[in-house]
């Protein structure tokens, strides 16, 4: 039986959002009187069944759930999948049977959720689309965690890249991050780019001595060099069978390191600004 998970509230009632796109939409209601509940069969067209509540119930009294048994035609049409990707107000959801664009439907509005990617979803297929893959998103499962900036959710590590030079690490910044991820419980990686831009020993030991600073606080650190491609199979290990954020200030090499663990992602690198010596914000 089909269960939206939310619950009910005894003093007022919600009508359902449709499960799928049909001939005829289904309509379900949940207490207060629900007039009706018909869906019907997009495979075969039959009618399934037809549902109505106790009429008048008022604030206080027992809530009545109207549920009813989804045909094997319509259960199958709901998919599940992971948000990869938002833009504009439409969803990637990459699934078993393919990625899916989809929009949200009005639901997430009256409930104030919104979609991030990283979130599991459950999804309807639109059918007679002009797209091969598309669709609805009809419920966001629970979340085991969820960011702000980025707006991201279910994520399983959080890789923070800073440069040891050019421009200089802003350790309060590193700080404020980790301690954001503390709060988060989500586990933190350091990396610090642009090892091969090192010098002096003067330089080398201070890079020494902020990996031993980092290591002390039981954090995970890596000095690199994204340009190198040696340290992609070292990177790939650190990325591979996990969701995870990447984070860091303009001009550290974020877009330079996607690109070297997928090469096809072609993200846009720029130089950093002679004046300041800061990135241009080419990552997007």
């Amino acid at each position: 039986r089909y269960d939206d998970g939310h619950g009910l509230s005894s003093a007022g009632y919600q009508r359902r959002e449709p499960l799928y796109d049909a001939p005829e939409r289904e309509i379900l209601y949940s207490g207060d009187g629900a007039s009706a509940g018909i869906f019907q069969d997009p495979g075969s067209g039959r009618r399934i069944e037809r549902h109505r509540g106790g009429g008048g119930c008022g604030e206080g009294q027992r809530a009545r759930t109207v549920q009813c048994e989804l045909p094997p035609g319509v259960r199958n049409m709901i998919l599940r999948g992971k948000i990869i990707k938002g833009i504009g107000g439409f969803y990637y959801v990459h699934t078993g049977e393919g990625d899916f664009e989809c929009r949200a439907k009005g639901i997430f509005r009256n409930r104030r959720e919104k979609p991030l990617v990283g979130d599991e979803v459950e999804l309807s297929p639109v059918q007679n689309s002009e797209r091969e893959r598309s669709g609805n998103l009809i419920r966001i499962l629970r979340r085991k965690n969820q960011l702000l900036r980025p707006e991201v959710s279910n994520v399983d590590q959080a890789v923070v890249l800073f440069s040891l030079r050019d421009p200089s690490p802003s350790l309060p910044l590193l700080d404020r991050f980790l301690i954001h991820m503390e709060m988060q419980e989500i586990p933190v990686r350091i990396l610090f780019n642009k090892a091969d831009l090192l010098v002096t020993e003067e330089e080398r030991e201070r890079a020494l001595e902020l990996r031993r600073i980092y290591e002390g606080a039981s954090y995970s650190v890596r000095l690199l060099s994204v340009r190198r491609a040696d340290c992609r199979e070292e990177l790939l290990s650190l990325f591979r069978g996990k969701s995870s954020v990447l984070s860091g200030p303009s001009g550290v090499g974020k877009s330079s390191l996607i690109n070297l663990i997928h090469p096809e992602a072609r993200m846009e690198t720029g130089e950093l600004s002679r004046k300041i010596r800061r990135g241009k914000n080419t990552t997007r």
